[in-house]
């Protein structure tokens, strides 16, 4: 019994806060490659489905793979719960792992449908109708025919099971054909549109250059006009000049200069009003108006070509594999090259040529497939590789983890950090995945990183936040509060705090104090000398040196 007494228990290890931060990391980590296991093999059984000849190899993967992954996610996921509060493990069942049970729970009874399904069609396929019946007669018939009724079935399972193959050949070799006539018929419409398309802009040039050539005629005829009357008007600007220097000239060309007939007045007037008369009926005009309008949209978009034309070049960015960037890299390549050419084996060339490392070998294994095929498959790798939500997650919450810490009223780090977490949910966001960033861990590793001060007060906002909203603070609130620090501490007039300085006589020269509290000098007693000495110019209203000396003994 002593010796039992005196074998002391062993201590729990107790990890530290640094260690607890990053086992939990570590963990989280697991959980998440554990998950990803379990997706590419739902989507394998998923491909497998679609043949029913796969039946044994997608039970198989189910009952063997899928649940041995499933036991080892459901360990991973106790294991990370056992490290978190009870607060903390509920929330991040709520948020993470109960949906993914879910979903996880729903694909495998779809599969177990799909697996008992299979089995009644392939039992149903081997066994027609046509064969139970002819089994149920004979059974009936035994003691009569005896082994030759035996034979007459045998022989009448194998023809029924060979017509019923032959006909499912039949139909898959009609599918095939229509498919083919499908494709066949979608390229010879693409054609027949291009050239429909081509036909009317043939037409709407037509309508213009006649556009172009009326008008034409109508300005030449103007300018006619707009001569001649200058010439009349010049002739009778000489003709006064002559007059008034002799003044017998007068009588002979008032005798001589005879007004035209009427028919002579009113001739560019009648051609003029033919014009008109001609151009205002209602096909012309119609016509005209037509015309002009499109000639008018044609203008405008040649105004908004040539403005673009005068803007500066797109540079695309050159991804080389970071999955924070390859957001950024996928909308700048549409909005610049997509969208600007309909070749497939220029686009393919293209994103060759704005990726670099892996993401450019993923790329090369393409060049040599059909352009159209290529292309999409080069993407469908890309977005496998870089674009899955969860490793993007992954690759923000690591840099989070090795982000130095921020010093006290050090504010460009603060904004610096601010920036990159905004980034982060913009991000996360616009991939419908805020819920891992929402997992208490996440929101804890975002604050590690503060100053002690900023900690202090993010404690009250949650808690502010639990108490008027009834939910618990996410991680876009911290990255609101966050920014909104980075913005106080950063502003330009009470950002940073100094000790302010007063100016003298009005003239913006600042004077400083400087107070001294020196130490006490017995342990007894305590002694306190304040000094207060100005540095610059003596205030308006005291000539001598300003000094205060208190002493308590």
């Amino acid at each position: 019994m002593e010796e039992v007494s005196n074998v002391r228990p062993k201590r729990t290890l107790q990890l530290t806060e640094k260690a607890l931060e990053l086992k939990l990391h570590n963990l989280m980590k697991d959980r998440k490659s554990k998950m990803g296991q379990i997706t590419k093999l739902m989507n394998e059984i998923d491909s497998l489905k679609d043949d029913e000849r796969n039946l044994n190899n997608v039970e198989e993967k189910l009952q063997k793979n899928f649940s041995e992954l499933n036991k080892e996610l459901i360990c991973l996921n106790a294991e990370f719960g056992v490290l978190l509060s009870e607060e903390e493990r509920k929330a991040d069942h709520d948020i993470w792992f109960q949906h993914k049970a879910e979903y996880i729970e729903e694909f495998v009874k779809q599969t177990q449908t799909w697996i008992l399904t299979t089995k009644d069609k392939i039992e149903a396929f081997n066994i027609g109708p046509e064969d139970r019946v002819s089994v149920v007669s004979l059974q009936r018939q035994k003691n009569k025919y005896g082994s030759v009724a035996g034979r007459m079935s045998n022989a009448s399972s194998h023809s029924s099971s060979s017509a019923a193959y032959l006909k499912q050949e039949a139909e898959h070799a009609a599918l095939l054909a229509r498919a083919a006539a499908l494709k066949k018929k979608q390229s010879i419409e693409q054609e027949v549109a291009k050239l429909k398309a081509e036909q009317e802009q043939l037409e709407i040039d037509t309508e213009i250059a006649a556009s172009f050539a009326k008008l034409k005629v109508f300005k030449d005829y103007d300018l006619l006009l707009e001569n001649k009357s200058e010439c009349q008007s010049g002739n009778a600007d000489i003709r006064r000049k002559k007059e008034q220097k002799d003044p017998s000239l007068v009588e002979q060309h008032s005798k001589g200069d005879r007004t035209p007939p009427p028919s002579q007045r009113t001739h560019s007037t009648r051609s003029i009003k033919a014009l008109v008369k001609d151009g205002s009926s209602g096909e012309l005009e119609g016509n005209l108006y037509r015309v002009m309008q499109r000639q008018n949209e044609n203008t405008e978009m040649f105004v908004r070509q040539q403005n673009l034309s005068h803007l500066p070049p797109r540079d695309i960015p050159i991804f080389s594999g970071n999955l924070m960037e390859y957001r950024t890299f996928v909308r700048a390549f549409e909005h610049a090259i997509d969208n600007k050419t309909e070749n497939a084996r220029d686009k393919l060339y293209y994103l060759e040529q704005y990726t670099g490392g892996e993401a450019k070998d993923l790329v090369r294994s393409c060049v040599h497939m059909e352009s159209n095929k290529g292309y999409k498959i080069a993407w469908d790798l890309l977005h496998k590789e870089f674009g899955d939500k969860l490793k993007i997650a992954s690759a923000y919450i690591d840099k989070m983890l090795n982000w130095a810490q921020i010093k006290q009223e050090d504010g460009k780090a603060l904004k610096t950090y601010a920036l990159f977490l905004i980034g982060c949910r913009n991000v996360m966001e616009d991939l419908e995945y805020m819920d891992e960033m929402d997992n208490p861990t996440n929101v804890r590793i975002v604050i590690s990183k503060l100053p002690f001060k900023l900690k202090e007060k993010w404690r009250g906002k949650a808690f502010e936040i639990q108490e008027k909203r009834g939910r618990g603070a996410r991680f876009a609130d911290l990255v609101d509060f966050i920014d909104r620090k980075a913005k106080v501490v950063t502003d330009p007039l009470y950002g940073e705090i100094q000790s302010f300085s007063v100016g003298s006589e009005g003239k913006g020269k600042a004077t400083s104090v400087n107070i001294k509290v020196p130490k006490r000098i017995s342990q007894k007693g305590s002694s306190f000398v304040t000094a207060i000495n100005p540095l610059g110019k003596e205030a308006p209203d005291c000539k001598k040196t300003l000094s205060c000396n208190c002493q308590r003994i």
